[in-house]
Formats: structure tokens, sequence, C-alpha cells
């Protein structure tokens, strides 16, 4: 019997690529590269010889219906991968051009066959509850949630289901196996939380979805100040669980720390609690959340990002005039990238402020595909990229078809409002046409650009 792709490792020169682990190494140590270039590299390898079109390529790298730039995605990936591999276009060792066609792996590859425990590659992160008498304490619980998920979600080979998909299921008893089929995924993680005191006592448990099975399950009893260790001990136990082969950059993102100040993070969390309320007087109050955790800590990148979105989404409800609102916006976002380029909800601040505001179209797009590369699951980007391409260069009914998986007007209504766009001012889209259902002025106003198109802008200058 043949040995399946998914437990072999391909040699090839100073190379090789575990399939299990999700890893390339030169001579034994990692080499780092993104999901999409790894995607790519199995792909060649596992059709070495073979020419592998470029069409074919972008239906592996991307899901149908997501809207990219396919010429540009394509070119982007093969860049990194022969970066990673020290190849070039002109005298290639390992990735040949077939011109206007395709690629082709041309080193010789050996397949060796490896033996490890399957691991578990999709899971969710239902809400975690709020057992305290004390309702104030659901910005924690809610924190440790979306912590928990970002920091699973920076495990190259994990599909980790985004926060606005699994907080629909907050507040609600819902049967963790149930809401994992229905998501469709192999694992659930579910837990609660009490805070007694100055204690934190969280409950975790992780359930194979197929079977019901209890994969894991722990309490831990920490002091308030220890919730950063507590996060990563969740998040490390719950990898290890899963049975991943995780690389070092994987292992370190996976614990990666912000800031080291427990009160700067608590307020935080407070901040970005009120802001998904998404009401004028809830950004109020994450706004001045943020400055305080700020004067905690200076150094600290996400509240900065906190202030940008504030800021942007007070524009955006003519809360704030635009030119009061977005230079301040675009300040914030620009000292959360200072400190930290790497963070993804900095690079999607920047983007919809430059599209948005500042009217820079290639900044805009630089930043989107920035912040996708380094946190594909992070739902603001999937929000505002698709109306930047709509804008940009395409309709918007297609770019939301696209986006969103072609799903039915009414599943893109309840994406929409989802992400705090009202009900009642939601376009019915079909392609080629789009009706507003109620086209008044308000805080989430529908506008026409210049194409006739319609499309959410965040007010002039």
């Amino acid at each position: 019997m043949s040995q399946p792709d998914s437990q072999l490792t391909f040699k090839f020169d100073e190379f090789e690529l575990d399939l299990s682990a999700y890893e390339l190494r030169r001579s034994g140590q990692p080499v780092h590269l993104e999901r999409r270039p790894m995607d790519l590299l199995i792909m060649l390898l596992q059709r070495r010889n073979q020419l592998v079109s470029r069409d074919e390529i972008a239906r592996k790298l991307w899901n149908p219906g997501v809207f990219v730039d396919v010429e540009m995605g394509v070119n982007t990936a093969i860049r990194k991968l022969r970066q990673a591999l020290q190849d070039s276009r002109d005298s290639p060792a390992f990735i040949e051009t077939i011109s206007g066609k395709g690629y082709r792996f041309i080193a010789p590859v050996n397949a060796v066959p490896v033996n490890r425990p399957e691991g578990i590659e999709s899971i969710a992160v239902l809400p975690f509850a709020n057992e305290s008498s004390d309702p104030d304490a659901e910005y924690l619980s809610d924190g440790i949630t979306e912590s928990l998920i970002s920091n699973l979600s920076q495990i190259c080979s994990l599909r980790v289901i985004a926060r606005s998909t699994v907080f629909r299921y907050r507040g609600k008893d819902t049967d963790p196996q149930k809401a994992g089929n229905d998501l469709h995924v192999r694992a659930v993680v579910s837990g609660r939380l009490l805070q007694r005191d100055r204690t934190l006592i969280v409950r975790a448990e992780l359930m194979d979805v197929a079977t019901g099975a209890q994969l894991w399950g722990a309490q831990y009893n920490r002091h308030a100040e220890d919730v950063f260790a507590l996060q990563e001990d969740l998040s490390r136990e719950i990898a290890e669980k899963l049975r991943l082969q995780l690389t070092g950059d994987d292992k370190q993102r996976l614990t990666k720390r912000y800031t080291e100040d427990a009160g700067a993070y608590r307020l935080y969390l407070k901040g970005r609690y009120h802001w998904n309320k998404r009401n004028p007087e809830d950004f109020r109050k994450a706004a001045e959340y943020f400055r305080q955790a700020l004067e905690k800590d200076p150094g600290y990148s996400l509240p900065y990002v906190g202030l940008a979105d504030t800021y942007a989404y007070l524009s955006f409800l003519n809360v704030v005039a635009p030119r009061e609102a977005m230079p301040k916006a675009k300040t914030a976002a620009e000292k959360g990238l200072e400190i930290d380029e790497g963070l993804a909800e900095a690079h999607v601040s920047m983007g919809y402020i430059s599209f948005t505001y500042d009217g820079d179209w290639p900044a805009a797009g630089k930043h989107f595909e920035r912040a996708l590369a380094l946190n594909p699951i992070y739902t603001r980007a999937h929000t505002f990229y698709p109306f930047y391409l709509s804008e940009h260069r395409h309709p918007v009914s297609r770019a939301l078809h696209l986006a969103l998986g072609a799903r039915r007007a009414n599943s893109v209504r309840d994406y929409l409002v989802s992400h705090g766009i009202t009900a009642d001012r939601i376009a019915t889209i079909s392609f080629g046409k789009e009706q507003p259902i109620d086209a008044g002025s308000g805080e989430d106003s529908w506008q026409k650009n210049r194409n006739g198109h319609t499309a959410i802008v965040s007010g002039a200058r």
C-alpha cells in the first residue's frame, strides 16, 4: 500500500519538507515560509516534474469565492518561495517557469515515509462563559477567548474559526459538538471563567467533534496578575493536545506578549470589550481605556490600534468630524506599526485610513495584503479588504459575493450586521444591481461613488 503524502518528508538538495510537521528545513534548520508559499511548495513537490498551471495554483491557494488579485497573489507566492529556496528564475535549480503556462519543480526529490499520530487541523474556540457574580468581568472572559483565538491562529498548520463567527454563540447554552459540526471543525474548545476577589478560576476542555470525546480538560487557579501565564499555558497545552508539530516560529508566536504590564493588558481588554459594542457611548469609553493602558505602558502597540479603530468609527458614525478624527486615527495606527511592524491589526487600520481618508490606494492594498499574510483570519481584514477592492477595481456586488463565498443576499446581510452595519441601511445586493433599503443620512450611510457603485464611506475631508 502506498504511503499517504501527509506522512511523507520530501528531500531535495539541502532541503527537506516535513508534511506532517508543516515545516521546511535546510540542513536540519527550520526555514521560515508563510502559509501560501508553503502550500505552493507542497503542490509543486507532489506534482514534481509536471507542469502546474497558474490557474491550478490560484484554486489551491485561495478558497472559491475569496476575491484576490490572482496574478499578483501567484507572483508573490512564487517570489517568496524562490527566496526561501535561494532559487533563481533565470537559472533555476528547483522551480522552472514555463512562460505563459505555469511552473514545474525540476530538482530530484526523494519521498521518505514518516510515522506520526494524525494531528487535528481545524478548531473553534467558543466564547468562555462568565460565571462571576460581577457582569463587568465579561471583559475578561471575552478577552481570554479572543486572545486564545489569536494565539492559535498563529500556528501555520491549524485552521482557526474567526472571532466574528464563534461569538454568535456568546451567551447561549451551546452544545460544543453541535457547534463544531456546524462550523466544520475537528475540535472545539469551551470554557468558563470565575473571578473571586483577586483569584481567577478558569475551566477549559477540548472536545473531539467526531466522537464527542474529551481530548483534554484542565482547571487553572491563578492570581489575577498572572493572566499572561494563564493564557500562555492554555495556548500551549491545547496546541500540544492537537498533536501538531510546531516550528520554532509557531512556538514563539503562540505565546507572544505585547506588554509585560498586567494592568495595561486588562485596560486594553476593557477597551476592546466596549469597542465591540459599537455605539458612540461605548466607543468613547473604549478610547479612555486605551489611553489609560498607554499611560501604564507607552510601548504597548495594541491600544494604539484600538485608538485608531475608535477614531475611525467615530468618524464613520459622524460623531466626530472626519477632519478631526481621521488624522488622530492615522497617528495612532502609525505609532502601533512603529512599535510592531508585524502587527496585522495595525496594518488593517492603516489600510482602512489609506483608502477611506487619504485616497492612497496602493498603500491601502499593501497594508491589507500584509495583514492577511500575518493573520489570515483577522476579521476586520476580511471586512474592509473587499470594500477596498470593490471601490478600486470591481463592482461592489461582485467583490462582496466573492469575498463572502458567494453566499445568499441574506447571508451577506447577516455578515454585515455582525460587523456593525445597521440592518435597515444595508443594500439588497445582487450581481449588477444595488438597491439601498434606506438611503437616508445617518450613522451608517450608503453613498454612490463616482462610478455609480454603492459603498460604505467614512466621510469626506
